[in-house]
């Protein structure tokens, strides 16, 4: 058995009918000449397309290529066998809080000779200021709040999180010179 649907039109509301003499009489446009379509010129049909090609060329944005590997590196660090798997960024985070940890009376300028900017290539070193991020609006690239860490010189630091795998292999290696002991977990 097949069911039809009949489908239904709705009426549309009467149209309320206002005399001639009741619209203000509009003016009449000039004519417009036409033109047949072998008179008219093709210029109009290419311009709409460099018009539409402009347009497409400024939307889209050019895609960053990626140096080194295709693949993103998602491997997992280990730090002195915590059984703790870190990030890279979170690495060097806990290898800078266990410095300071070993070595309280460690000043700003001593940090900054244990941990080097040439670590961090690609910006402006492995920690900075928390007084100079927060004043360059930089709060983003750097572990903040309660990731702070106060030198004894009173300079209160924060660590960025900038790291990839363009640069850990310099940390890592550096890591091992500073007798931390690192596990990398492969992940896919």
């Amino acid at each position: 058995m097949v069911i039809v649907k009949k489908s239904v039109k709705k009426k549309k509301p009467a149209k309320k009918k206002v005399s001639k003499a009741a619209k203000p009489k509009a003016e009449k446009p000039a004519k417009k000449t036409t033109k047949t379509k072998a008179e008219k010129p093709k210029t109009e049909k290419v311009e709409k397309a460099k018009v539409e090609e402009t347009k497409t060329e400024k939307t889209e944005k050019p895609k960053r290529e990626r140096t080194g590997n295709l693949k993103r590196n998602h491997d997992k660090y280990e730090l002195n066998g915590n059984g703790e798997k870190l990030g890279k960024g979170k690495l060097v985070l806990a290898m800078v809080k266990q410095f300071m940890f070993d070595k309280p009376k460690t000043t700003f300028e001593e940090l900054g000779r244990a941990f080097p900017a040439e670590l961090q290539a690609g910006y402006k070193g492995v920690f900075a200021k928390v007084v100079d991020v927060k004043k360059n609006d930089l709060a983003k690239r750097y572990f903040m709040h309660d990731q702070i860490i106060k030198t004894s010189d009173g300079i209160a630091v924060t660590v960025t999180r900038e790291f990839g795998s363009g640069n850990i292999a310099a940390v890592l290696e550096h890591a091992k010179k500073m007798g931390f002991k690192i596990k990398v977990h492969q992940e896919g």
